[in-house]
């Protein structure tokens, strides 16, 4: 948030206050008054509510919103909105719309917003749109004048579609079905008219066409409502009364009245009658069509007169008390019957079904309203199985009541001869499926009731008892935490099982069954808990009155079956003890007894009279030390006490022979008493030292507590409770024993306060579930928070624990002393505290992981990763590959290592250590064993997921593989082609398959092969658990797939969908064009107009056969991609019921022309025959001449000019014979092939190609020529030459008699002979002899300079 400077705030309102008030806001305020009809106090409440005002000052002072809306609440109060939909518009609204997207200024502020009404239904707001705006301004025919006809008729077409298409949508809305007209609509009254007037009128097509267009409409329409059926009410699991059934059929009552009403109309009328003039074939469609209609109209009459009746009892069984709606049924079944018997069009199995259901079904609903779910667990156990009890006998009654009027359902026919009685043959499970699902669903609950809910609330008071649970002894503290634990644990089972959501009574949903078990299960865990720890206590108790109140404290929880299971086996311990309680009791018994039997009295010690032995313990009253614990006890027996209170007692009573010792002695009770509370305080003091210390805490103070001993032990040997000084001798104990407690205090809480501080780590991992709940997963996304949040506390914690210690060394005055052993001792004491802590701290977190991820605990993920389809390959996210540094194993062991790292941010206390804490945590056992007990389950999890993912590769083609030369294939050979094909088509191969067009069965194949595949993927589970601690969502991966499956099945239906589209259009402009063409006036002597018409007549010749056998191939198309649900453009529609009629209508066109042509075609056919004779002598001449040219010659100059120039020549002919071939084509002239012609253009190619060779021999030898002696390469020109002499003969065998091949072949081998005598003469042995031999035998060769070069001896040769 910023905060503004007080100054610029300061400012910016004097500013404001300057400006008055907000011209935007009075212009709105001033249009919703007057719009709305509200007062201007309303708008003024609206801008005071801060958070109204915010919206409309942020749609103003904004770029965005673009639109505000004011909405008029049924309150009456104004309420802006900037969202969509609009949930409190039950009356007019009003919106502000921006006219570009900025702020809208304060001045001028009216050109910058659009202001208008809002209607309630937005369906009514768009009619009038249409109707009033949009249709006068496309059909006002002034608009259109210059516009072409064809896009005239689009325009009006897409008009008349449009308000037809709004016209249906409202009546919907208003449950209307409404007939659109046809385009041309205002014509068909004055067609009507003409056609009463002149029999033999031509009804226009495109209106015709209009007509039966929608004609095709209303059937679908009418056949659409038809069809509707009152069991849709059941659809996606709804469980609807008889109110819907009564809506269905008063709904369809009015809907087909309504049709009727239009069907009947003078313009419909009139569309008839033009469909039967023009003997259309949808004429009888309309007369079907009319009389479902009527039919239907009949049956919906005849149901809602018998219906209509039962309101009245199903209105009364809602709104009386189900406890008293039992007499009720009886007149209810009997008006289901009577509509049974006197209906003509209900009496069917199925309509009596429905509403048998829909009354089971309210039922249902009443009983449930009745016993009340959502307090079924939660009120008094009498009162709910009253009334469980009270409703399974109604539900009953209703069930046999059915049966009774079933089996006297004849006796409802009036008169059964001439209506004989229907019976109902339907099963009753039909009706009463859910009837008796709900039935048993109270069976269970109440058996719940009885067996399971005293079991069920006995359970909760049972447990709730466990809240004020302490147990004693020892560990009683760690008991009763662990007894607190269960009932912190029940509680939140109770919980979540009361505080259910869901209906417990809808017979639907099994789901209250599961949970009531799972409850029950987690119970009975629960109590095999208590049994452990109730046992343990019953170990810890060390005598019976011990056990019996153990006992008594846990009461009836002992009686729970699988506690009592368990501590009946300690029973026998409780009568062991028992037994022997009462062996010593009756050994004291009888020893007194005979006591008594011999001296008549009872002796407190044997062998002493009873006035010794009270004496002897009046002179017992001293301090005793216990040898065994070192503690000290206070022997001032209790006894004592009550002769003094007894001593007090007598002598309020004024008792004469009280004895002098006893007065005595109760003269000194105050004395005594502040002996003893002196005395106590300083025993107290010195056993919690020694109890609580210790060793090396003692070996501290161990000097100290040797003067404290020293001095008891004079208290002991020489003083007495009568002695002199006996006051300061108790104050001289007590002064050093408080101040060594008061520093053993201070230390010990040091101690507890470094136990604190790292206690807290304990109890709380570094990683947990995110939001502490147990079905999340690990907060990895808070690790950076949660590290630096714990490390932060550890740190501060080290300091302090180091300051406590200096501390303690100060208490224990080893300041001068820390290398002192008994110093050392305690450091490594607190010390060995610390690194407890820690190694639990790191265990704690450690175990957490290592726990959750233990497959045998069954918890739920700790890890989750995503599965996407990252093509080629798939994509874990975070990835598991090891190797990736931002992979899941590497991020593991990271959290691993901030949990080490803990252990390391404390200093460690024995300063002469190397090693650290976090050290010693990383060598403990347990905690390897735990981190490789991690990592071994990622191992474990990685493999997993790899086998996972292998039941994917079955679908890698999908991505694989390219879609488009897929389709190419597809639609070449006829089907997919294997791998193997493919490599056999790659390499030519003969036994490759060959190509053929596939056909409307193997496009079904395709699509059926890709929709089950998409419902195969679908079914791919959303989530995969692996070890039950790593979950994967698949759902990204699946979604990606089920994306790829769908662009597969798209493309073959987009290729159907684009080839019937095509072919229909093309067919549609060929019929266009021919019908102009063929309807075109040829006159003799017009040469193009008649090659023209020949054209067509041929064009159409040609697409005959083909034509009449496309139109089934596309129905079937059509039907297919129907099936599949694809869009079919509606043009197409039309086409394919208009094309095959005006195809018929082309091709009678096509016979006529070519019959009132033939005198032309004949007159055409001499003259083209005459031009073929003449073409051939010009081409025989052309041939006897071209045979004589130089470039047949080796020795012609320029042999590429002159194969230009004929090659121009050769050209003209060509056009020439190709005009001459159409024109026979045309007229259907048979033309000889001009074989000389094609000869002359093939030797011209054949001599092209020799002459390319000649140049190029003639420029390698020409360059060869230059080449100096010594850089003459032999080898590698012989090599060349070959290659030159083998492609020679390669070339066509026809050339081998021209005179230019034969001389271009003696070149290239006068140059092998030639490079044979160069290579030896380039031998080393030859001497200069040899060459004077050769200059004399050759006769020109004069000296031969260094230089000479290859030409010499090519010259020789």
């Amino acid at each position: 948030m910023f905060r503004m400077d007080p100054s610029t705030s300061a400012e910016a309102a004097a500013a404001a206050a300057a400006n008055g008030p907000d011209p935007r806001l009075e212009l709105m305020g001033s249009f919703v008054s007057k719009t709305l009809k509200l007062k201007p106090e309303k708008w003024t409440r609206v801008v005071t509510v801060e958070e109204y005002k915010g919206i409309i000052k942020e749609f103003l002072d904004r770029p965005n919103p673009v639109f505000l809306i004011i909405i008029l609440t049924q309150a009456t109060q104004l309420v802006p909105t900037t969202a969509f939909p609009l949930t409190q518009l039950k009356s007019k609204g009003v919106y502000f719309i921006k006219r570009n997207t900025l702020p809208v200024p304060r001045e001028d502020c009216a050109n910058f917003i659009i202001c208008g009404d809002l209607a309630t239904r937005t369906i009514d707001q768009l009619s009038a749109l249409v109707e009033e705006v949009f249709v006068p301004l496309l059909a006002f025919e002034d608009n259109y004048k210059t516009w072409p006809s064809m896009v005239t008729q689009d325009v009006q077409k897409h008009v008349h579609s449009l308000k037809s298409t709004v016209h249906q949508v409202k009546g919907q809305v208003s449950g209307e079905t409404i007939l659109a007209m046809p385009v041309g609509v205002e014509k068909i009254m004055k067609v009507s008219q003409q056609i009463g007037e002149n029999p033999r009128l031509q009804i226009d097509l495109y209106l015709k066409s209009a007509i039966e267009g929608v004609v095709i409409k209303w059937a679908a329409q009418v056949e659409e409502v038809i069809k509707e059926s009152s069991a849709q009410a059941f659809a996606n699991g709804q469980n609807p009364t008889p109110h819907a059934e009564f809506s269905f059929w008063n709904k369809r009552f009015k809907n087909l009245s309504f049709i009727f009403e239009q069907l009947r109309n003078e313009r419909i009328r009139a569309m008839a009658l033009v469909l039967e003039h023009s003997r259309s074939a949808y004429y009888p469609c309309f007369q079907t069509l009319f009389k479902k209609v009527v039919e239907a109209l009949a049956e919906t009459k005849d149901i809602t007169l018998y219906l209509n009746p039962l309101k009245k009892h199903i209105q009364q069984l809602e709104e009386i008390d189900f406890s008293e709606c039992k007499p009720l049924f009886i007149p209810l079944m009997h008006v289901v019957c009577t509509l049974w018997g006197n209906s003509r069009y209900y009496n069917h199995s199925l309509k009596m079904t429905i509403l048998l259901k829909q009354i089971c079904n309210l039922i249902i609903n009443q009983a449930k309203r009745f016993l009340d779910p959502s307090s079924i667990f939660h009120s008094d156990i009498d009162e709910a199985m009253q009334r469980l009890t009270l409703s399974i006998d109604i539900l009953k009654f209703f069930r046999e009541l059915f049966d009774h009027f079933k089996e006297n359902i004849g006796e409802y026919f009036k008169d059964p001869a001439q209506r004989p009685p229907v019976f109902w043959t339907f099963h009753p499970n039909s009706v009463f499926r859910r009837f008796s699902n709900f039935v048993e669903r109270l069976n269970t609950i109440q058996w719940c009731e009885y067996f399971h809910n005293f079991v069920f609330f006995h359970t909760v008071t049972e447990f709730l008892k466990l809240e004020k649970v302490e147990i004693g002894g020892l560990r009683g503290r760690q008991l009763s935490t662990r007894i607190t634990a269960v009932y912190v644990e029940f509680n939140q089972y109770f919980t979540a099982f009361a505080s259910k959501s869901y209906d417990v009574l809808d017979p639907d949903d099994d789901e209250f069954i599961k949970d009531f078990q799972n409850f029950q299960f987690r119970i009975l865990e629960l109590d095999m808990k208590l049994a452990a720890i109730l046992c343990q206590a019953f170990d810890d108790c060390y005598n019976l009155e011990s056990v019996f109140k153990l006992i008594n404290i846990v009461g009836s929880v002992l009686e729970r079956p699988k506690i009592k299971e368990q501590f009946t086996k300690k029973y026998d311990e409780i009568v062991r003890l028992l037994d022997e309680e009462l062996t010593m009791c009756e050994e004291i018994y009888e020893q007194q007894m005979f006591m008594r039997s011999d001296n008549k009295c009872l002796y407190p010690e044997y062998n002493c009279p009873p006035a010794a032995a009270f004496i002897r313990w009046c002179s017992q009253l001293e301090r005793l030390r216990n040898p065994q614990t070192q503690l000290l006890i206070l022997n001032f027996s209790s006894e004592l006490f009550c002769i003094l209170r007894e001593v007090n007692y007598l002598k309020q009573m004024e008792v004469d022979d009280i004895p002098q010792v006893a007065l005595e002695f109760a003269d000194k009770s105050d004395i005594f008493r502040t002996y003893t509370l002196n005395l106590e305080k300083s025993i107290d003091w010195y056993n919690t030292i020694q109890e609580n210390s210790s060793p090396v805490e003692l070996k501290l103070i161990e000097s100290e507590i040797q003067q404290i001993d020293e001095l008891v032990e004079i208290g002991i040997q020489e003083l007495v409770w009568i002695s002199e000084d006996i006051t300061s001798y108790l104050d001289k104990l007590r002064q050093p024993v408080a101040a060594l407690q008061n520093r053993v205090n201070l230390t010990q809480g040091n101690l507890k306060r470094i136990r604190s501080i790292m206690s807290a780590w304990v109890k709380q991992p570094l990683f947990e579930r995110r939001d502490g709940k147990k079905d999340s997963v690990l907060c990895i996304d808070e690790r950076s928070d949660r590290t630096a949040r714990r490390y932060a506390e550890i740190q501060s914690a080290s300091d302090e624990i180091h300051r406590l210690l200096y501390d303690n060394m100060l208490q224990f005055n080893m300041d001068s002393k820390q290398d002192d052993v008994m110093w050392l001792n305690y450091v490594d004491f607190v010390d060995n505290i610390v690194y407890e802590y820690l190694l639990k701290t790191v265990g704690v977190s450690v175990g957490y992981i290592a726990e959750n991820m233990d497959p045998d605990n069954n918890y739920a993920p700790l890890f989750e990763a995503r599965l996407e389809l990252v093509e080629p390959n798939l994509m874990f996210i975070p990835s598991l590959d090891p190797e990736d540094r931002m992979g899941f194993n590497n991020v593991l062991i990271e959290l691993i290592r901030d949990i080490m790292k803990m252990a390391s941010l404390i200093k460690r206390l024995k300063m002469q250590q190397k090693r650290n804490y976090g050290d010693m945590v990383k060598e403990n056992p347990d905690i390897i064993a735990m981190r490789r007990e991690i990592l071994n389950g990622v191992t474990r999890v990685i493999e997993e997921a790899a086998l996972f993912c292998r039941q994917f590769e079955r679908y890698s083609y999908l991505w694989l593989d390219d879609r488009q030369e897929c389709m190419d294939s597809f639609l070449e050979y006829g089907r997919i082609l294997d791998p193997d094909e493919i490599e056999l088509v790659l390499m030519n191969d003969p036994n490759a398959p060959s190509p053929s067009p596939p056909t409307i069965e193997a496009f079904r194949e395709q699509i059926d092969n890709y929709e089950s595949l998409s419902n195969e993927i679908e079914g791919i589970a959303s989530f995969q658990v692996f070890s039950s601690w790593f979950q994967v969502d698949v759902r990204p991966f699946r979604h990606a797939l089920l994306n790829t499956v769908c662009k597969w099945g798209s493309m073959f239906k987009s290729h159907l969908v684009n080839t019937v589209t095509s072919s229909l259009m093309d067919l549609s402009n060929f019929i266009r064009k021919a019908d102009e063409g063929l309807l075109q006036i040829v006159k003799e002597g017009d040469y193009e107009g008649l090659v023209s018409l020949m054209a067509y007549l041929m064009q159409v010749k040609e697409r005959a056969a083909k034509t009449d056998e496309m139109f089934e191939p596309l129905q079937e198309t059509i039907q297919l991609l129907k099936y599949y649900d694809m869009d079919i453009p509606e043009e197409v529609n039309v086409l394919l019921q208009e094309l095959p009629e005006q195809w018929a209508n082309t091709k009678k066109i096509a016979s006529t022309v070519k019959q009132q042509v033939s005198p032309l075609q004949a007159t055409e056919v001499v003259s083209i025959r005459n031009k073929v004779s003449a073409f051939e002598i010009y081409v025989q001449e052309f041939r006897e001449v071209f045979r004589h040219y130089n470039f047949f010659r080796f020795d012609c100059p320029d042999p590429y000019d002159l194969a230009d120039h004929i090659n121009a020549d050769m050209a003209r002919l060509e056009n020439e014979m190709t005009e001459i071939q159409e024109s026979g084509s045309l007229f259907e002239v048979n033309i000889p092939e001009f074989k000389l012609l094609k000869q002359c253009r093939k030797e011209l190619r054949m001599l092209k190609q020799l002459w390319d060779y000649v140049f190029i021999v003639q420029s390698c030898i020409e360059d060869w020529k230059t080449t100096p002696w010594r850089k003459v390469d032999v080898e590698n020109m012989d090599i060349e030459c070959k290659k030159f002499a083998k492609d020679i003969r390669l070339l066509d065998k026809e050339m081998r008699s021209w005179d230019t091949f034969v001389k271009l072949e003696g070149t290239v081998k006068n140059m092998l002979t030639s490079l044979r005598a160069v290579g030896e003469l380039q031998n080393p042995a030859i001497r200069e002899r040899h060459w004077n031999q050769l200059m004399n035998s050759t006769k020109s060769l004069a000296v031969l300079p260094k230089e000479i070069t290859v030409e010499l001896k090519h010259r020789k040769s």
